[in-house]
């Protein structure tokens, strides 16, 4: 499950700590964006695990 999202980095944090990349970004009408602005979901995931989510529902997590 993931917990988190680094829009900058493209990386999803999951619940168990580890991270998988962001490898799509998409818009409202299903087009792949590079822009985090447009996007409204996304695919994540290492080729062994896949997630997908609503970019509304995670924050962009800031790390110090």
């Amino acid at each position: 499950m993931i917990a988190s999202t680094k829009w900058t980095s493209r990386a999803a944090l999951l619940s168990d700590g580890t991270t998988v990349p962001i490898t799509n970004l998409l818009d409202e009408f299903g087009d792949e964006t590079d822009d985090p602005d447009e996007a409204v979901t996304f695919v994540a995931g290492d080729g062994d695990q896949w997630f997908t989510g609503l970019c509304s529902d995670y924050d962009e997590v800031t790390i110090q």
